[in-house]
């Protein structure tokens, strides 16, 4: 992960029912969404961290994410409050790359898709998001709020996942993990049932990306040891105690048949009769 420095003022403050991130220019010239731990023990730096990491691993396409340094005078005082103070940008925060194509995704416009467009959506993609947050347990991505770009390539419409703070129930696993509830997942979503009709072929997809859950997940195993201590000393003081956590509740087999069963049950009720 890049390290950079900020080199002008906040440009704008994204007030959102979460997290309030803020848009910076870095010094390789470039915007980046940035998020900030609001106390001590806010854990959301790491669990970004975690998931845009385990999304590469799982070919999940996400914002290039960077370690940026906040300058206090980059800092302007109205910008000041509701969670952001000096304080908690003495440490190198997150920044996600701002994507100047990219369109955020509102369900609400999905009933509103013509069967010809909606035929260029890449199922599998969207699925594979689908599987991914039931793995992680990701309370925030669903048809309320879908932390979904689309982008348009080679004459398909593909996913691009933000926003991965409130993985493992938004928590650190210090309570362990449950599974998602249907509501919070994004195959409740007008999308997903648009783009899953009560079809062999869409059972098909469902049942070939259910299937890639356990090579995925051990291809993030494989690497979690790179993966931990590439997080900023700054962020996770602890890493072997976090990672003995990690192993425990994401990588044991009872939690991925779990999910297997929850991301099928899910799926099935999404099929249009």
């Amino acid at each position: 992960m890049r390290s950079l420095h900020s080199i002008e003022p906040i440009k704008k403050k994204y007030e959102t029912n979460g997290s309030k991130p803020f848009l910076i220019l870095a010094d390789d010239f470039e915007y980046y969404v940035c998020k900030y731990p609001r106390n001590a023990g806010d854990h959301k730096l790491i669990n970004e961290f975690l998931g845009q990491r385990f999304a590469l691993e799982w070919g999940i396409k996400v914002p290039e994410m960077v370690s940026i340094q906040i300058e206090r005078e980059h800092v302007p005082e109205q910008m000041l409050g509701d969670g952001l103070n000096y304080l908690n940008l003495e440490k190198p925060i997150i920044g996600f790359k701002l994507i100047a194509d990219a369109v955020e995704f509102m369900d609400h416009f999905a009933s509103g898709i013509e069967k010809s467009e909606l035929r260029k959506y890449d199922k599998s993609a969207f699925l594979l998001v689908a599987l991914f947050d039931c793995w992680l347990s990701n309370d925030d991505r669903n048809h309320n709020n879908t932390n979904l770009f689309i982008s348009f390539e080679n004459n398909e419409y593909k996913p691009i996942a933000f926003d991965h703070e409130a993985i493992f129930n938004t928590s650190n696993l210090s309570r362990g993990i449950f599974e998602q509830s249907y509501h919070d997942s994004l195959l409740y979503s007008q999308l997903y049932h648009r783009l899953l009709p009560n079809s062999e072929k869409s059972r098909e997809i469902i049942k070939n990306i259910c299937a890639s859950l356990h090579n995925k997940v051990l291809t993030c195993g494989r690497k979690l040891d790179d993966i931990v201590e590439e997080i900023p000393d700054e962020w996770l003081g602890r890493k072997e105690e976090f990672k003995g956590r990690l192993s425990q509740h994401l990588f044991n087999e009872e939690w991925l048949n779990s999910v297997e069963n929850t991301y099928t049950t899910y799926a099935s009720l999404t099929l249009k009769p």
